[in-house]
């Protein structure tokens, strides 16, 4: 690798800006709403990683009691937003 961020391989690709952002994939003909919801999806289920990574790795208690908190909201976001996709 080149040292390159893959938000800066991803725009040197001619990706779209949100693209870059989020790698979550924009389908053609999906309505506003469905891709805002998949767009919110995508980012709770990063921050949800997130959350895990800090529990396991973090050295200290804040960041694993951080690392938990992030965990708890973005699953009841991600939840909150499946829900109002059915």
């Amino acid at each position: 690798m080149n040292g390159a961020s893959s938000d800066e391989m991803s725009q040197q690709k001619g990706g779209s800006q949100l693209q870059s952002q989020t790698d979550a994939p924009i389908k053609p003909g999906q309505s506003p709403e469905a891709r805002l919801l998949g767009f919110l999806n995508h980012a709770n289920k990063g921050d949800l990683e997130g959350g895990r990574l800090a529990q396991e790795r973090g050295e200290s208690m804040a960041v694993k009691t951080y690392g938990r908190q992030m965990e708890v909201d973005h699953m009841q976001m991600l939840q909150e937003s499946e829900g109002a996709a059915t």
